[in-house]
């Protein structure tokens, strides 16, 4: 339990992903803490089920704080709470990109892969894809 502070929510103090989730490693593989605390205390994950926040807190490994939930009942969640990003992706103030990052990672694509360009902006393949396939930053990428 060293690795987790119990308050309200049950915060995890140890390694955390790109994106502010808890992980660790268990038999060479990398474990998300807030799935793992889900299996342990409510049961099996279906899969293509997420394992969401009502506290919206990434480092909460809290079992009343996590629910199971499409991407889709995610996102609305999310969209309910007014935690995603406007339209052009810059006024909410977890974008990660400027409008000139944008003009170079559109440029870059055509040079490099995906996968380049994500280690250079220190972001997930994944970040990269949805931003090109227009996922994100909607109005931005042309």
């Amino acid at each position: 339990m060293a690795k987790i502070e119990k308050k309200d929510c049950w915060e995890w103090k140890a390694q955390l992903t790109s994106s502010g989730y808890g992980k660790f490693n268990l038999k060479g593989k990398t474990i998300l803490a807030h799935r793992y605390s889900y299996m342990i205390f409510k049961g099996d994950i279906p899969e293509g089920m997420q394992v969401c926040h009502s506290c919206d807190n990434r480092k909460c490994v809290n079992p009343s704080c996590l629910w199971l939930g499409t991407a889709k009942e995610n996102m609305q969640d999310a969209k309910n709470k007014k935690r995603l990003y406007d339209q052009s992706g810059f006024k909410a103030s977890k974008a990660k990109f400027t409008k000139e990052m944008i003009e170079e990672i559109i440029q870059l694509d055509k040079e490099i892969p995906r996968y380049k360009i994500a280690k250079k902006f220190n972001v997930s393949a994944g970040t990269i894809s949805h931003l090109l396939n227009k996922k994100t930053y909607k109005g931005v990428v042309s």
